[in-house]
């Protein structure tokens, strides 16, 4: 596979490089491949971290914490108030260490709004 994106990056970058004199290598490529690879993980990155920051904005957390500091909510109920789709939620319960704090009941998944600001407070930092 490495093989075939090496080939590809000089197919796509030797035209740029033929106009100063430079004949790239597979060294090259692969220098190339790494940089847009981090590249690409530094905005995947970005991205979580703007989900979190909207997720635990002050307007979403007066919308979350219910009045009944006890009162546990649902998936449907997180991801309407958090505006993030369903399947978010879901994914992120899957995630080992990284999960949202839920808890188990039979085939249902309940959360702890308060829980939930937490984690991603404390994933900010």
């Amino acid at each position: 596979m490495v093989r075939r994106e090496k080939k590809r990056i000089i197919e796509i970058w030797q035209p740029e490089y033929d106009k100063i004199g430079v004949k790239l290598t597979d060294k090259d490529a692969l220098e190339i491949l790494d940089s847009l690879t981090g590249f690409f993980k530094i905005l995947a990155k970005w991205e979580r971290e703007s989900q979190i920051k909207e997720v635990v904005s002050p307007k979403v957390e007066s919308k979350i914490i219910p009045k009944d500091k006890n009162k546990r909510v649902n998936a449907d109920e997180l991801s309407k108030i958090q505006d993030v789709p369903v399947s978010w939620i879901y994914q992120r319960t899957r995630l080992g260490q990284d999960e949202i704090p839920h808890i188990k009941m039979g085939k249902y998944l309940r959360f702890n709004p308060e829980e939930v600001i937490q984690f991603f407070r404390n994933k900010m930092d």
